[in-house]
């Protein structure tokens, strides 16, 4: 069985990990590599830095404040497992997670990348309908495909673009990102009290991929 290591930008302190982290261990069913990238203010990079420690966790500490995708490719480069789940910390597993995102990672030439989406399957039943590449919970994929595919463009801030762009680059570099099927994650309890400004994140990140393809990306799914 391939290992798989989860990477979890901490931008809020320990207050959202704990939650996030719990449920990865408790729903994984096998052991997994954690990693947590810390950014923000110094005394709250610190606090996560310490509390990875006492939850025998990896931690990277940023100094300053860095994008969601820069973090998640600190992560992805630290990670020694040959899967590699990158969940945004204001998200929740549910039982079955894991699982199912390893189905959706396929097999042969064309498998390798999976879309964590928060929407109902009835959405897009199982397709690669583009609204299922817009959920923004997270991705995941193999190595060999992160190794053809590049790291995250860390122009993107939101998980909502950074991962539709990476799904849209994987599917040019000849692979098949397939949405995991059912609802397997739920937003956070403390997610409604953190303080990344998700909105303003999403409007320049639209924008910033509007000027990157200038094209309906979605028809080429």
């Amino acid at each position: 069985m391939e290992k798989t290591a989860v990477v979890l930008p901490g931008f809020n302190g320990p207050a959202w990990l704990e939650e996030c982290v719990q449920a990865v261990r408790r729903h994984a069913e096998e052991a997994v590599e954690l990693i947590v990238v810390a950014s923000g203010p110094s005394e709250r990079v610190s606090e996560t830095a310490h509390w990875c420690r006492r939850s025998g966790i990896a931690c990277i500490a940023l100094p300053g404040k860095v994008g969601l995708a820069e973090a998640f490719n600190k992560g992805i480069r630290l990670a020694a497992a040959d899967e590699i789940v990158l969940l945004d910390e204001g998200w929740t597993p549910l039982p079955g997670w894991l699982p199912g995102l390893k189905e959706a990672l396929g097999e042969g030439d064309r498998g390798g990348v999976a879309i964590l989406s928060v929407l109902p399957e009835e959405d897009f039943n199982g397709t690669s309908a583009p609204n299922a590449y817009m959920g923004g919970a997270g991705i995941a994929m193999r190595r060999r495909a992160a190794e053809r595919i590049g790291m995250l463009d860390p122009r993107f801030r939101s998980g909502v673009w950074t991962f539709a762009d990476y799904a849209l680059r994987s599917r040019l570099n000849g692979y098949e990102p397939k949405p995991v099927r059912g609802r397997l994650v739920c937003r956070s309890a403390a997610s409604f009290t953190g303080t990344r400004d998700g909105n303003s994140e999403t409007a320049f990140d639209r924008q910033a991929f509007d000027e990157k393809w200038s094209l309906d990306a979605f028809g080429i799914f």
